[in-house]
């Protein structure tokens, strides 16, 4: 949902509202699992990691240094090195992980945050505000 549109937002707008709004829901699902494991960096790969406008955004609404493989094989790395932890081959999976290589750092700015964890709360506020109305729209879907 769009909140707070007016006749002066253009396509660019939209695009960058569309894009806020996915990162600001991988923040919260982010914020859930830092309950029960600090994270101290994101690390990221495939497609996404080659928009750095993307990746800055991340960056500056975590709050958090962002390292990017560019690869675009990221689950088969990830079976990959689920596999050989398992054959015994690494210790463990922070093991297996040090033998990536992360091309690029990006590291938040720390103004964009402040302002990203205020627009934020307002994005948890509006959620749980309309909780109501987006499972009356899922039920419409299903007419």
């Amino acid at each position: 949902s769009y909140f707070g549109l007016h006749i002066k937002h253009t396509k660019s707008h939209l695009a960058r509202a569309t894009l806020e709004g996915i990162l600001l829901g991988v923040y919260s699902i982010g914020k859930m699992l830092s309950e029960f494991r600090e994270i101290d960096e994101i690390r990221i790969n495939g497609g996404f990691a080659s928009h750095p406008l993307c990746v800055q955004m991340l960056s500056d609404i975590f709050g958090k240094r962002i390292t990017a493989n560019l690869g675009y094989d990221g689950v088969g790395q990830g079976t990959a090195l689920l596999t050989l932890t398992q054959m015994g081959i690494f210790e463990n999976l922070n093991t297996a992980v040090k033998s990536l290589t992360f091309h690029q750092k990006w590291l938040p700015n720390a103004e964009n945050h402040e302002k990203y964890q205020a627009y934020f709360h307002l994005f948890e506020i509006l959620t749980k505000k309309l909780d109501e109305e987006f499972e009356y729209l899922a039920k419409l879907r299903d007419l």
